[in-house]
């Protein structure tokens, strides 16, 4: 249909928008991502979202522990070690939405009108927030080098029941997109080390 096609312009343009700024904007990964997010959640017409980065350390004062950390949480940074969901050892025991996207790296959909119903639907920010989410389009974030390093998580479409076939696609040009937003900073951080330290030589008395 011709508003079918007028979306998918719609989200391309954004997305090359999005694409545009990742070098030109020297800001971090945490305000990028922000930027991205805060254009998915347009697009899709999502209420809220968040943004959790994989982590292996000790939690719980268990040792080696794979866990994700919020470093966006309802669209805003949040502080170190406020938000931490553990992903658990297996796809199929997994305890959280996001926790099972970190483990297979597929995108991931509710898709039940009751959000409980789900297997992996873990409530304990809508009991410790107030917040009540009813459907979930989860997705991996993942590095150049193909590796899961966090999950999107866009929370309650505004308009429809669940989140659409098109949202889902939009989604998989998301992991792109903030592939390459954690490859530039990344870059940008090797560069910035690579050149302090060239400076630190200069000024060090053979």
């Amino acid at each position: 249909s011709v508003y079918k096609f007028r979306r998918i312009q719609h989200s391309t343009a954004i997305m090359f928008s999005c694409l545009k700024q990742i070098p030109q904007v020297n800001m971090g990964m945490e305000k990028l991502l922000q930027y991205i997010m805060n254009k998915a959640k347009e697009l899709t017409s999502a209420d809220r979202y968040s943004v959790w980065m994989k982590k292996t350390g000790n939690l719980k004062n268990q040792p080696f522990k794979n866990y994700l950390q919020a470093i966006l949480f309802d669209g805003c940074p949040v502080e170190q070690k406020s938000h931490i969901l553990e992903i658990g050892d297996n796809a199929e025991n997994a305890n959280s939405i996001a926790g099972r996207v970190a483990l297979t790296g597929q995108i991931y959909s509710t898709k039940s009108p009751d959000i409980k119903s789900d297997n992996y639907f873990n409530s304990t920010f809508d009991i410790s927030t107030g917040y009540i989410t009813k459907n979930i389009l989860c997705f991996p974030i993942k590095s150049s080098d193909n590796e899961i390093v966090g999950v999107g998580q866009l929370c309650n479409k505004k308009k429809g029941s669940c989140f659409s076939r098109f949202d889902e696609n939009l989604a998989t040009q998301l992991i792109e997109l903030c592939g390459s937003t954690i490859q530039h900073v990344s870059m940008e951080f090797f560069f910035f080390r690579k050149k302090k330290k060239k400076k630190q030589q200069q000024h060090t008395p053979s």
